[in-house]
């Protein structure tokens, strides 16, 4: 019995120390031994404490391996360990999950059956079992994350047309694939949003019929959809929300295609334009002017807003430098436009022609009292060659019978009028005063028209800009080459004088520019032929270049004249001898015979030379061919060098080991030499003279 009572001792002593260190699932398991021997009350307590804590523990067990599971997405394992964990711990969060667990499970085995109907085709079956599950059980597919489950969904529910449902899972959906797309943008459509279809449809690219009609009769119901929104307020221009329609009107703009067909480009633009004109005229209304300004910009080929935008321009303007430019682009289209109106003055082309001209002389004034800026050099030089075009085209068509609306090259361009007057003015090529006249005007309706424009306006860097974007070298018309060609030719120059290494660039066709315009030949010329050049080298390069092309008198003129400069420059700089030199000179001469300052440059290159052998001739003591040299020769300085020469000869101090009858006969020599030039010459007498003193 002793042993016995140590043995429940030291169990009852490791239960102790179990307990005490908190382990008390080991604890507990002793202190039951224990207590089936001894029944203690206060072992009984003790194991009360042991359960209750060993519940604690597993309790927080099950609620981590629930969790865990959840994230493993096993839902009904969660659901187990969840229940379990209930049923040890009093904690009334638990029971709400094991219930939000059991609905997700609930969903979970709809989803199944749903996925496995849609999986073995029954679409229909799949699209009420998604339906179901989406009534009461959206937060599943956050919960699952599985995007592609949850497209698949979505898509059944359109395809079942089941739409608004179809949307909510629409909505959820983080990236789509085509086919997912396009049944959002189907299922926006049926519930009419068709702005919201097309903005899913724009970027699929099937290429089927079905899918392109689809895609038609969408945008058709969005235009007649945003028209319908804007003409039930049309007359309030003040109705809440009338901008905001304006705007859609203009995101339906943005879905048109190249390859749709002309009728829908037509009404899509019809409803851009009248929500344009619905906006301008609530900020003409508010005397928003420069609003006015850019909500027709672009769209100004209605005559209509041409008008408004002219009008828009010429208030804004009067403060506003910046409008000059428009002012001077819009309003000479907008004058021409009131030829198209009915009303008083109808069939009184008096009153009409003094309508347009005093709004004409309105627009000049305007332009013409404006601070002087770059931007009114700008307009000006614009409204003029506006005001000169329109008057040679009416001429035109007045002398011809013909009638045709008188536009800007903007204007045509965007009214399609571009070659109907292109073939007004090759028709008459006579009116013209020369060929210049007749390629210059074509020239703004050509396809360089723009960058010719911007050329004539001061901005040669954007003219050149533009014309490289455009593909003008293969076969262009007569008015384009025109054009394309004298801007380069401008350019040119300027990249000439701001020392561009690569300016000859622009210059390879100059001399077809020049064949049709030989006035422009001329003022080239002319600038070449000015005095005190910088770039002079290059220039003689450009004019050696140019002539070789075209080898006419103009250039002949400018490269005569260059040629001697650069040889200047050249000779200055001991690249060139004497001798070449002078054949410079000789060949600019043959270039302008009537080249003065090459001319003068040779009489003093000859002078000098014959100088130069007078100079030796009579060092060497051969006076007498010096004195024929100097007799014989055109130029007066040659006979006063060799008097100079002669008197410094005189005025030698000859060796002394010299004898004096040597020293009188070549004093005798030069005095006959002397006698030769001028027999009255003082330094005949003076030569005389020295002679006698001689040995005296």
């Amino acid at each position: 019995m002793a042993k016995k009572k140590n043995k429940i001792d030291t169990l009852l002593k490791r239960a102790e120390k179990l307990f005490n260190a908190g382990n008390y699932i080991e604890a507990e398991e002793k202190f039951l031994k224990v207590q089936r021997k001894l029944n203690s009350p206060k072992i009984e307590e003790k194991l009360a404490i042991c359960r209750k804590e060993a519940n604690a523990l597993k309790g927080k067990e099950l609620i981590a391996r629930g969790d865990q599971s959840i994230q493993e997405n096993n839902l009904a394992l969660a659901l187990d360990c969840f229940k379990e964990a209930a049923d040890l711990l009093d904690d009334p969060r638990i029971a709400d999950k094991v219930l939000e667990l059991e609905a997700l499970t609930a969903g979970r085995q709809i989803y199944d059956k749903a996925r496995a109907a849609a999986d073995s085709g029954d679409m229909a079956a799949a699209a009420k079992l998604y339906e179901k599950a989406a009534a009461g059980h959206l937060d599943l597919w956050e919960t699952q994350k599985d995007q592609a489950a949850l497209q698949k969904a979505a898509v059944c529910l359109a395809k079942a047309g089941v739409f608004p449902k179809a949307l909510d899972l629409f909505g959820m959906v983080a990236d789509f694939d085509d086919q997912t797309r396009y049944h959002f943008g189907f299922a926006l459509a049926k519930t009419g949003d068709y702005l919201g279809a097309m903005a899913q449809w724009q970027s699929l690219d099937f290429q089927d019929t079905a899918f392109s009609e689809q895609r038609t009769t969408v945008l058709m119901n969005a235009v007649g959809q945003a028209y319908r929104d804007l003409k039930a307020d049309a007359d309030n221009a003040g109705e809440p929300g009338i901008e905001e329609k304006c705007k859609k009107a203009e995101q339906v703009s943005a879905f048109i295609r190249p390859d749709d067909s002309q009728e829908l480009k037509d009404r899509i633009e019809a409803l851009l334009v009248y929500s344009k004109v619905i906006s301008a005229r609530i900020k003409w209304e508010a005397a928003d002017y420069e609003a006015v300004a850019r909500l027709v910009k672009g769209l100004w080929a209605d005559p209509e807003l041409i008008r408004l935008n002219a009008a828009a321009c010429y208030h804004i303007s009067k403060d506003r430098d910046k409008y000059l430019g428009e002012l001077s682009e819009y309003w000479m289209d907008a004058v021409d436009t009131l030829d198209g109106l009915t009303g008083g003055h109808l069939g009184n082309e008096d009153k009409m022609t003094e309508i347009r001209d005093r709004l004409v002389r309105m627009a000049h004034m305007r332009i013409n009292t404006a601070t002087a800026s770059v931007e009114k050099e700008s307009a000006m030089a614009r409204f003029d060659i506006q005001t000169r075009i329109a008057a040679d085209l009416k001429a035109i068509a007045q002398r011809s019978g013909i009638k045709i609306a008188i536009c800007s090259s903007r204007y045509a361009a965007l009214s399609g009028r571009s070659e109907q007057i292109l073939e007004l003015i090759r028709e008459n090529k006579a009116y013209f005063r020369d060929e210049q006249h007749y390629l210059e005007t074509g020239g703004y309706y050509s396809r360089a028209g723009s960058s010719l424009w911007e050329l004539k306006t001061g901005d040669i860097e954007s003219a050149i800009k533009s014309l490289d974007r455009l593909d003008t070298d293969n076969t262009p018309d007569e008015f384009t080459q025109y054009a394309r060609e004298l801007i380069r030719y401008e350019y040119g120059l300027k990249a000439l004088e701001s020392g561009q290494k690569n300016f000859m660039d622009y210059f390879s066709s100059t001399h077809l520019l020049f064949e049709a315009a030989p006035a422009i030949e001329g003022r080239f010329s002319d600038h070449m032929l000015q005095p005190d050049r910088d770039n002079v080298l290059s220039y003689e390069a450009l004019t050696a270049f140019l002539y070789g092309k075209r080898p006419s008198r103009p250039i002949a003129r400018a490269r005569s004249l260059l040629l001697v400069k650069a040889g200047i420059i050249k000779y200055n700089d001991d690249k060139l001898t004497d001798k070449q030199f002078r054949v410079t000179v000789k060949k600019a001469l043959d270039l302008d015979p009537d080249n003065q300052f090459a001319l003068q440059l040779l009489d003093d290159t000859n002078m000098e030379a014959e100088k130069d052998v007078i100079f030796k001739i009579m060092g060497n003591r051969k006076f007498q061919k010096a004195a024929q040299m100097a007799f014989e020769s055109e130029y007066p300085e040659i006979r006063e060098a060799f008097f100079e020469m002669a008197e410094q000869i005189i005025e030698m101090n000859y060796p002394q080991d010299v004898p004096t009858e040597l020293i009188k006969l070549d004093l005798e020599r030069l005095k006959a030499a002397v006698t030769v030039v001028d027999p009255f010459h003082d330094l005949v007498d003076n030569i005389q003279f020295k002679i006698k003193t001689i040995g005296a």
